[in-house]
């Protein structure tokens, strides 16, 4: 009977570490730190099923380094990009947008883990009729806003993607990085089933 409650008690500890559980963005509680919301919002809509690999530049998450480098290459014949480089790993490229009446110029990095894209970052060096409008129109209200003095952050998370744009204080300028938390997500996981003895792999 002992052995019975135990796995029963087991189990329900382990689905509730792994299987999606709805958040309410307004039950949070004043005390919960930017971290820990970010960690349960990225938990939940890893667990929803759905599927998030799309990012600009016709890039997409889990494209190797060549590829990546082969598609920039062709961007930039066709005067999408310039300056493309490589550093520690890292690709990077300058490019010009210009879509309807938004328009801007700035730099973005691909970064890959095990050959694999799983983070892109563009810094927009200038924008013309505030691009966030663009985004906020695409995806809708931010899940999750946090302000500072120097910056506004607004937080999409959309199954493994997750899209922050820091708006920087008194500048024109928007810092945009989309992060595949698949990785990231397992991991925490793995850590608490670690600790009960357990061995999770999805």
């Amino acid at each position: 009977m002992k052995k019975a409650v135990f796995f029963i008690a087991l189990s329900l500890i382990i689905y509730s570490c792994i299987i999606n559980v709805p958040i309410n963005l307004n039950g949070y509680c004043n005390n919960e730190s930017k971290e820990e919301i970010i960690k349960k919002l990225e938990k939940q809509e890893f667990y929803s099923g759905e599927k998030n690999d799309q990012l600009f530049f016709g890039l997409s998450f889990g494209m190797n380094w060549q590829d990546v480098n082969k598609k920039l290459a062709g961007l930039k014949s066709e005067n999408i990009l310039e300056n493309i480089s490589t550093q520690y790993g890292i690709l990077g490229a300058s490019y010009t947008m210009n879509y309807r009446e938004y328009s801007n110029c700035g730099r973005f990095y691909c970064f890959f883990n095990d050959n694999k894209l799983n983070e892109l970052q563009i810094d927009t060096l200038n924008q013309n009729n505030n691009l966030l409008d663009l985004f906020i129109q695409k995806y809708g209200e931010a899940n999750y806003i946090a302000e500072n003095n120097e910056n506004t952050e607004y937080h999409w998370i959309m199954g493994n993607q997750h899209l922050t744009i820091f708006k920087i204080e008194n500048t024109n300028r928007l810092l945009i990085q989309f992060i595949d938390t698949t990785e990231k997500v397992k991991e925490n996981n793995e850590n608490i089933l670690d600790k009960l003895g357990v061995c999770y792999k999805a």
